[in-house]
Order: structure tokens, then C-alpha cells, then sequence
């Protein structure tokens, strides 16, 4: 009679429903465990088509990467960093949880790879070197990964007790210490982008003169 024996069609899988699984369970929260129940699967079942968590991570990095709007470097390099920059933030912006995850990549997602060979390409036809490009774009991209990372945490309770400040209000206040410095603050960079393009602008204005130097 055949006990035991499983009966019906075996449900099949394919990589898009599993990253879409992944999305919807939380793009840098996810176990495997949790997709395969999202799935109505074994936990075993994923691992035919992912090695690891963190090739299933890769995955769902990757098709928000290629899902995202990036700007066609075009005219002056430091408005098409600036732009590319913009867009990063964004992306982190629109996809929850994609900058920590990104965070801890094992490496560059296939989808980020055309974006990042398009705009090295164009600032060094502004006469930078190779070198200076893939610095100013792993500075660029370091920036925007740590800082969205640092600003998200602002909201949180400072302690575990009830009634706790949050992390913006105890680092307002230790800051607002600081002699001379604490009052010139502004209060706007306690929210959204923090002093994100601010330091983008800084860091732009010295790799200028880096060219300069160089020629």
C-alpha cells in the first residue's frame, strides 16, 4: 500500500521564488529556515539551489541592485559621483535592510558591476588614474553603506529600560558638550542623510586637488 509514501506532484522551486521569499520574510533578517516556511518547504530543499545563507544573501542583493535606478554617468565627474552616490542612498532608502545586508556581502553583487565599471570609466576620462577612480568609488560607497547604517540606529532606545532616550537624543546631548563645537551643530543632520553629502562635498573638493597636484 505503500505507507509513508509521498503522493501528488512534487512542488518544484526555482531561484526567483526563493530571493522573493527571502524579500518578503527580510532582506537582511532571513534564516533559511524561515524562507523554506514561507515556501511550504523542506529547509534542506534550498540548499539544491543556494550553497549557504550567504549565497541566498548575494541573490536577493543582487536583484534589488538590478531592480534599482542608476543614473548614466554623463558630464562633469563630480556630478555623476554625486548622482551615484544619490542613487545608493536611495536603494538603501527604498529596500529596508539592503544596507546591512550589503554590510556583510561576501563580494560585489554581478548587477552592481556595469554601474561601477560605467562611472570608473568616466572619471578617468576626467583624467584621474584607475587607481583614483576605484578609491573614490569604494570611499563613495563605504560612505553611504556606514553612514545610512549609523543614521538608521539614531531611533533607537539608548538602554533596555522603559521610557529609555533614544541613540539621536543621548548623542545630542553628549555632543552638545563638546565646548565651542557642540553648539554649531545644526539640527538637521540628526535626521535623514545626517551629514552624508556634506562629507561626500569635503571629500570631492580634496580629491580635485588630487588631480591638480597630479598634472
Amino acid at each position: 500500500m505503500g505507507i509513508g509514501k509521498r503522493t501528488g506532484r512534487r512542488r518544484t522551486l526555482d531561484d526567483g521564488q526563493i530571493v522573493a521569499a527571502a524579500r518578503f520574510v527580510g532582506v537582511a533578517e532571513f534564516t533559511m529556515p524561515a524562507v523554506a516556511s514561507r515556501l511550504g518547504v523542506s529547509h534542506s530543499t534550498l540548499y539544491r539551489y543556494f550553497a549557504d545563507r550567504d549565497d541566498l544573501a548575494l541573490a536577493v542583493i543582487n536583484q534589488i541592485v538590478a531592480e534599482a535606478s542608476w543614473p548614466e554617468p554623463d558630464g562633469d565627474w563630480r556630478a555623476a559621483v554625486i548622482d551615484y552616490a544619490t542613487a545608493l542612498w536611495a536603494a538603501f532608502d527604498r529596500n529596508p535592510g539592503l544596507a546591512q545586508a550589503a554590510w556583510k556581502a561576501s563580494t560585489v553583487p554581478d548587477a552592481m558591476v556595469p554601474v561601477l565599471e560605467s562611472l570608473g570609466a568616466h572619471i578617468v576620462g576626467h583624467g584621474f588614474t584607475p587607481y583614483d577612480a576605484v578609491l573614490l568609488l569604494d570611499f563613495v560607497s563605504d560612505l553611504a553603506l556606514s553612514t545610512f547604517i549609523l543614521m538608521s540606529h539614531l531611533d533607537r532606545p539608548a538602554g533596555s529600560a522603559p521610557g529609555s532616550p533614544s541613540v539621536r537624543e543621548t548623542y545630542r546631548h553628549g555632543l552638545g558638550r563638546i565646548g565651542v563645537i557642540g553648539p554649531a551643530i545644526p539640527a538637521e543632520i540628526w535626521h535623514g542623510r545626517g551629514w552624508f553629502d556634506e562629507k561626500v562635498s569635503i571629500f570631492l573638493d580634496g580629491f580635485a586637488l588630487r588631480r591638480f597636484n597630479a598634472g
